[in-house]
């Protein structure tokens, strides 16, 4: 009797053992998902970037637009992310005003959040230094609650082909300074179907060395003669569908010629064609454009119809 108790004291003890484990492991709190960030997109972008920023990334030099999206395993995760092309690109923090390094350290770099959904898009302003290589990516690093700390690892988008502009060479401005009602939207050039210059008018909160007035833009573009390029506006919450009015150089007043080095006006265009385009979602800069048949009321009556392809 002494042994079969022995025995049968064992083994309640460790059936005993077995159900106070479940226990704790049923009421003990369940650890939170590791942030991560699972996908860059960079969906606008010019496809030609001037190089003219002196080192490192200075107030100096010719600032230009991305528009990116973030996708993270959990909601509301915090990240910072950079503008690269390999070392040389140089990226605006609005956060601290002040232009960042490919050095700088993460937590000082531009902040994002994502939504419920674990997604977000945003706009980066970036500069190229003379080390730019002709490959664009943008880098992200999840950040803890408050910012104070973003461990690895990188995450970056796919690298996409640019094509680097001296501006000395091969590369002008578009400038407006009469266009009040573009205030705070992307500027976007096009060459046929090629998106070649994106900025934002101000009042877009970059210190790029231009005039504060709102409205006002200059925009880097590749030099050219009977350019023929077609300048959109887009809200920022909305890229890629064009409002107010687009300017189509060669046409109604405006010019027609960018000189390498040089600044070249729009403010003659005179009678640009006023549009309403239907939203499209966001792809990247050189997707085809959809034809569109544009009808507006010109000077004197004269209708004119002029035929755009979407993004």
């Amino acid at each position: 009797m002494k042994k079969r108790f022995s025995a049968n004291n064992k083994v309640w003890s460790i059936i005993l053992s077995a159900v106070l484990l479940i226990i704790l492991l049923s009421i003990s709190p369940i650890q939170p998902a590791q942030a991560a960030i699972t996908g860059i997109t960079i969906n606008y972008y010019p496809l030609n970037i001037p190089v003219d920023s002196g080192g490192p990334c200075t107030s100096q030099g010719t600032p230009f637009a991305v528009r990116i999206t973030v996708q993270t395993s959990i909601p509301n995760e915090n990240f910072a992310a950079k503008i690269r092309f390999g070392t040389g690109g140089c990226t605006w923090n609005p956060a601290t005003a002040t232009w960042t390094t490919d050095t700088t350290a993460f937590t000082s770099l531009p902040r994002g959040t994502t939504d419920e959904s674990g997604m977000t898009t945003m706009w980066l302003y970036g500069r190229a230094a003379s080390t730019a290589t002709t490959m664009l990516t943008v880098r992200a690093r999840a950040c803890d609650a408050t910012f104070s700390a973003c461990p690895t690892p990188n995450v970056d988008s796919a690298s996409l082909p640019i094509t680097l502009m001296d501006m000395s060479t091969s590369g002008g401005w578009l400038e407006e300074s009469t266009g009040t009602d573009r205030a705070s939207r992307a500027v976007a050039v096009f060459d046929d179907t090629n998106l070649v210059g994106l900025y934002v008018a101000k009042l877009n909160g970059v210190n790029d060395g231009y005039a504060n007035d709102p409205g006002y833009y200059r925009v880097a573009v590749p030099d050219c003669t009977d350019c023929n390029y077609i300048i959109e506006t887009w809200e920022l919450n909305n890229p890629g569908t064009a409002v107010g009015q687009i300017n189509t150089m060669g046409s109604n007043g405006c010019a027609n010629t960018v000189v390498a080095g040089a600044i070249q006006s729009l403010n003659n265009c005179n009678t640009p064609t006023a549009v309403t385009l239907q939203s499209t979602s966001a792809n990247s800069a050189t997707l085809p454009r959809l034809l569109l048949v544009v009808v507006g009321l010109m000077v004197g009556g004269t209708a004119v119809v002029a035929q755009r392809r979407k993004a």
